[in-house]
């Protein structure tokens, strides 16, 4: 169950959009709402680093911006009858975020912050949380709606324990919101010769039917309705373009694959769906007896 929900906000126009669908799961899933405000602190060579009461401040628009914004979200949280609490930090926001993740159940943190990022790059804040949190991870759309719905889920697997870490999270989701799921295994065909690859479709189409015909059955036991789908194309693509046809109101995807992330998400089939920037995603991490990429 989704009970207590982790909110990060930096006091840029980007968190607006993690504000928005933070409030709305909250209010959604009957949790409270931690909101986190990190105040960045640099060291003598502009390095992020851990909050120290010495150490110098990032540069920011307004100086009192956590004392406001988390105002703003407690009044906001108020009109929903959301229990909020507040916390602020200095330090590496990622790290602050992540550390405080570890009693959530859900994180939900924009797609970018001060630095005025135009998309998720590697780096960021944001992707720096989707590898390293230990809990699942919402990051919205680039034009969040006011308010965000959750009426279309759509759960994306390929087999892999991965990525059938998002099942979970997906279901409380459903439950919560009533919402009908979406199942889609997606044959990626770009690893294949062309002179070769009808041999080999039909039989990892089977295989991909089996997966999310499973899940599909778990999901209907826990009085979820769903929908199955296997499709041929190349992952991300085929991804962004179901999500359209269904009028997905989220994508739902584990952190690795069946090709593994390593340290890195840049180029993985999440990574690009994520990129896209189109549809909140949520991202649910890999199984605690795998190994984490180093921080």
């Amino acid at each position: 169950m989704i009970q207590r929900i982790l909110l990060g906000v930096d006091g840029s126009e980007g968190s607006e959009g993690a504000v928005r669908h933070a409030l709305a799961l909250a209010d959604a899933t009957d949790a409270t709402l931690h909101v986190l405000a990190v105040v960045e602190t640099l060291d003598r060579a502009g390095e992020a680093v851990s909050g120290d009461p010495d150490t110098p401040e990032q540069d920011a628009p307004d100086p009192d911006w956590p004392e406001k914004t988390l105002a703003d979200v407690t009044a906001r949280a108020a009109d929903r009858g959301v229990p909020v609490e507040t916390t602020v930090e200095r330090g590496v926001p990622y790290r602050r975020i992540v550390d405080h993740a570890r009693t959530a159940d859900l994180v939900v943190v924009g797609r970018h912050g001060t630095g005025g990022l135009r998309e998720f790059l590697l780096g960021s804040t944001a992707e720096r949380v989707v590898r390293r949190s230990p809990v699942p991870v919402l990051t919205p759309e680039t034009d969040t709606l006011a308010r965000p719905r959750y009426d279309t889920l759509l759960l994306c697997l390929d087999g892999s324990d991965g990525a059938r870490a998002a099942i979970p999270p997906v279901t409380d989701l459903a439950q919560a919101c009533d919402a009908t799921v979406h199942v889609l295994s997606v044959v990626d065909t770009t690893p294949f010769d062309p002179d070769v690859v009808v041999d080999l479709l039909g039989g990892f189409e089977t295989l991909a039917e089996g997966v999310v015909e499973r899940v599909a059955d778990d999901l209907a036991s826990a009085g979820v309705e769903t929908v199955t789908a296997v499709e041929r194309g190349v992952a991300s693509a085929t991804i962004r373009t179901y999500a359209s046809r269904v009028g997905a109101d989220l994508v739902a995807m584990g952190v690795t694959g069946a090709t593994g992330l390593e340290a890195s998400l840049l180029g993985s089939t999440t990574a690009k769906v994520l990129r896209a920037g189109e549809r909140p995603m949520l991202t649910a991490p890999r199984p605690s007896d795998s190994p984490a990429p180093s921080v």
